[in-house]
């Protein structure tokens, strides 16, 4: 079963923008991979994560870039990058996959 990485409380994925290229938007996690998202709830909120800032670290766990991560978010990709580097300063880290490791080890 899957569900999806949108804030609505459904498991539909919300569609995109008008305009807005379809394929990132509908990409959905398993129920499995959200059990490791909660499992490190603790974790982030030592970070003081925020909640934008959650939504992207689980969508750079799936390996997506900035566009596509801005598409499934409904950001543009300049915000994504302005999240990234509130997450760098956060947890010390350079990079995303430092950031990744650093929240889900």
């Amino acid at each position: 079963m899957y569900i999806s990485l949108q804030p609505e409380k459904t498991a539909a994925p919300r569609l995109p923008k008008k305009g807005r290229d379809i394929q990132g938007a509908e990409r959905l996690i398993k129920f499995s991979e959200l059990d490791s998202f909660y499992k490190n709830k603790n974790r982030m909120d030592e970070f003081n994560i925020s909640k934008a800032e959650k939504r992207i670290l689980n969508l750079l766990k799936q390996g997506l870039q900035d566009k596509e991560i801005g598409e499934c978010a409904g950001i543009s990709p300049g915000t994504v990058s302005t999240h990234l580097r509130n997450l760098y300063r956060k947890t010390g880290t350079q990079n995303r996959l430092e950031s990744v490791n650093t929240m889900f080890q």
